[in-house]
């Protein structure tokens, strides 16, 4: 079965708030910042795809994806 749209979205919304809360704290910059930077990444834009079940992943996971992401390690990233 598959979820409802709102829960995708709620799922999606979480490792959105996981990640930019998560890089704010670690970059130490505002949440208005880093959400800035996250929805700009090809991270973001993967979660984004319900086709791709990235928001099934854990909050880890995602945030590890974007970590990667940042660092510009591309072959970390698509081991993920």
């Amino acid at each position: 079965m598959m979820p409802s749209n709102e829960r995708i979205r709620h799922a999606i919304q979480l490792n959105v708030n996981f990640v930019v809360n998560t890089v704010s704290k670690q970059q130490s910059i505002t949440q208005a910042e880093a959400y800035r930077n996250f929805v700009q990444s090809k991270t973001y834009e993967l979660l984004c795809l319900e086709d791709a079940k990235l928001y099934t992943e854990g909050l880890e996971y995602v945030l590890d994806m974007y970590e990667c992401e940042l660092r510009g390690d591309t072959e970390g990233w698509m081991a993920l």
